[in-house]
């Protein structure tokens, strides 16, 4: 039906060139199948009264004479019919409120009508103060002034690139990758792209962040210089950075050098704690305070009005796509004091239970049973806890097993000479998070030895699960320092017959060591069969298991919700 109405629609003609052809053509569209939907699904509610009202007056019938078959098919046909126009206002309900989460077993039109409601009010419009100071209120200016705003930004400018700053950008793209980033897309293509989007998700911009970080001395030749960089790079690029958007950031430095540098850059200074990509960046530990932001924005999202028409399978859907998923970028970063976590937990559980973050309602089932999989008798939610401690694995993993800048810098930072990491107290909102994570992680990592140069002969796990070092806790290691490469020859192991006994001392069977690849040393992942490391994985390893429940299989089915 739809598809020949747009079709009617679009074979109307209209004379104007191929661009105006196209854009008109879609407005005209739009007004039409605006219309169009009014006409067609808008009656729904009043058409799903009647049906209501009938199956109830057919249904009484039936109760004085079970035995009549026409009215048992009267029964079912408005039924079906009531169902087909049920599941079309909620699938209505659903692509207004741009709700994915709940894309299954929730039937809950009020949510989405709520939801419908707050899109509209966020995304309305009232006021806007340009440039100048100027506030604009009447819509038809704002429209006018948008657009103007946009014209400006994206029209064409011809830039002067300097030649100089081109010698300083790294070439990673070769001509023939380059023709094929700017060269126009096929059919197909497009079509492919159309076709797999989301079906009830709707056209939109891409998110994207251009903020960075760039660090320097402070000097005033490196301040100077780096000015002139930003400057050519804005005449060469048309990218205008914000002055009045971006802050500087000192150490120990004198007022009067901290004014030199606002003065030079035209940049404030700016002071920590600061948000930076969706995370807080602040100095020394990590306290209940600095998280404790966090843990009100999960009350508060829980908390809206929205959220209190959803129905318990509704509740546990948010909790577990949306509410648990707030924290994850701030877990990955900082291990969270244990105060934070038991808040945000009570706030979950109350909200499930009671649909009220601060209401507490006697319950049937203790959450750490509760935040297990569906086949071990829960409902698949996960302990933040549980989740913290994954995402720090996964952190410290990428500083272990990369060799990336911030790899190599955190090696550097938290290493002593000997190669040993650092066992005394450092203020540090990172490092406490790792240096107790490593404990954890080291079981369930190994080498795979290639030519041996970044395994480290008394300290890392190569030969077994333990590492000459941990078997001899107390002996000075400070002057012993050796990596595989040296016991290695001509792709073949040449271990002296002293290390040798040692080793066999220890318990370390040398000779069920594979050859050296030859190739470069790499960390292997042991809970999982290809050695690649995923938070799934991290998360699996450390929860507290439970016992297969027999009944999860006829209880749960691929899209089944929690039932009240």
């Amino acid at each position: 039906m739809f598809l020949e109405v747009a079709k009617r629609n679009w074979e109307i003609p209209i004379t104007a060139g191929p661009i105006t052809l196209v854009v008109q053509k879609l407005k005209r569209l739009k007004t039409f199948l605006k219309e169009w939907h009014k006409e067609e699904f808008w009656p729904n509610t009043g058409k799903i009264k009647d049906l209501n009202c009938r199956l109830e007056n057919i249904q009484v019938e039936v109760e004085d004479d079970p035995y009549n078959e026409d009215l048992q098919w009267q029964e079912i046909s408005i039924e079906n019919k009531l169902f087909d126009l049920e599941n079309q206002e909620i699938d209505m309900w659903k692509q207004k409120a741009s709700v994915k989460q709940l894309f299954e077993g929730e039937r809950n039109s009020a949510y989405f009508q709520a939801k419908v409601k707050i899109r509209r009010s966020k995304t309305f419009m009232v006021e806007l103060e340009t440039d100048q100071g100027e506030l604009i209120t009447q819509q038809s200016e704002l429209k006018e002034y948008i657009v103007q705003s946009f014209e400006d930004i994206y029209k064409v400018v011809d830039n002067a690139v300097d030649p100089c700053l081109l010698q300083n950008v790294p070439c990673l793209v070769n001509d023939q990758q380059n023709e094929e980033l700017v060269k126009l897309p096929t059919m197909e293509e497009v079509k492919y792209a159309v076709f797999n989007r989301e079906p009830s998700s709707s056209p939109g911009p891409d998110g994207f962040n251009d903020d960075i970080i760039l660090f320097l001395n402070g000097s005033s030749k490196g301040i100077k210089n780096l000015w002139k960089l930003l400057e050519s790079y804005q005449d060469a690029a048309g990218q205008i950075f914000s002055t009045s958007k971006s802050r500087i950031f000192t150490g120990s430095m004198s007022l009067s050098r901290r004014r030199m540098v606002e003065d030079t850059l035209n940049i404030k200074e700016g002071a920590l704690p600061e948000m930076y990509l969706g995370v807080p960046l602040f100095k020394g530990a990590v306290t209940r305070s600095k998280i404790q932001p966090l843990v009100d924005s999960i009350r508060r999202r829980a908390s809206g009005w929205a959220s209190k028409c959803l129905s318990l399978q509704g509740r546990a859907v948010l909790i577990q796509s949306i509410l648990s998923s707030l924290p994850v970028y701030n877990m990955g970063i900082y291990r969270w004091p244990v105060s934070c976590i038991k808040e945000a937990e009570a706030a979950l559980r109350n909200f499930l239970w009671a649909g009220d973050t601060e209401k507490r309602k006697m319950i049937t089932l203790r959450w750490d049973k509760v935040c297990k999989p569906k086949k071990e008798g829960g409902l698949g939610l996960r302990r933040l806890k549980e989740v913290n401690s994954a995402l720090q694995m996964k952190l410290t993993w990428n500083m272990l097993a990369k060799n990336d800048l911030w790899a190599n810098f955190m090696k550097c930072k938290y290493k002593t000479g000997d190669g040993s990491w650092l066992n005394y107290h450092k203020t540090s909102s990172l490092w406490p998070g790792i240096k107790s994570t490593l404990k954890t992680i080291k079981p369930f990592m190994c080498w795979m030895i290639g030519n041996g140069e970044k395994i480290d002969v008394w300290r890392d796990e190569w030969a077994s699960d333990v590492s000459v070092k941990d078997c001899i806790p107390f002996y000075n290691w400070k002057m012993y320092k050796a990596t595989l490469k040296d016991m290695i020859m001509d792709g073949k192991w040449n271990i002296p017959d002293a290390m040798r006994q040692i080793f066999d001392r220890l318990g370390m069977d040398l000779n069920r060591l594979m050859p050296p690849s030859g190739e470069e040393d790499e960390r292997v992942w042991k809970p999982d069969r290809f050695g690649i490391f995923s938070v799934k994985s991290a998360h699996e390893v450390i929860r507290k298991k439970e016992l297969t429940v027999g009944w999860h299989k006829n209880v749960w089915g691929s899209h089944t919700h929690p039932k009240e």
